[in-house]
């Protein structure tokens, strides 16, 4: 794999194809340039890009799958409340439809009233 030595404080860059010839040259430019000083922004590292972690398969355990399912469950119940209000405890009482009368008797009330409020 190739490696990389660079030193910060001389702006130097060397690739190498190996961790140990890296590691030869950073401790040579060390001895040879600062005297044996460690500069202080210096950095070897791995050329090779670093393979992404694999994901891990989405799994559920039984706890998980319970609320799930409860979950589920709560969704469909008051969803069929919706569906049907006079199920829900919730729903006020619907008003009492009127008692059908038969057509003549209906024309006669209106007959009747029509004729009071006739004027002279």
């Amino acid at each position: 794999m190739p490696y990389e030595y660079w030193c910060g404080v001389c702006r130097t860059v060397s690739e190498h194809s190996s961790e140990a010839e890296a590691s030869a040259e950073r401790r040579a430019h060390i001895a040879t340039v600062h005297h044996g000083r460690r500069p202080d922004r210096e950095r070897l590292r791995d050329l090779q890009p670093t393979p992404a972690p694999a994901s891990p398969p989405l799994r559920f355990g039984p706890s998980q799958a319970l609320i799930l399912v409860a979950v589920v469950l709560a969704v469909l119940v008051a969803w069929s409340f919706h569906l049907d209000p006079s199920t829900s405890p919730h729903s006020p009482p619907r008003p009492a439809l009127p008692t059908p009368q038969p057509l003549d008797s209906l024309l006669a009330s209106a007959g009747a009233t029509t004729s009071a409020h006739q004027g002279p």
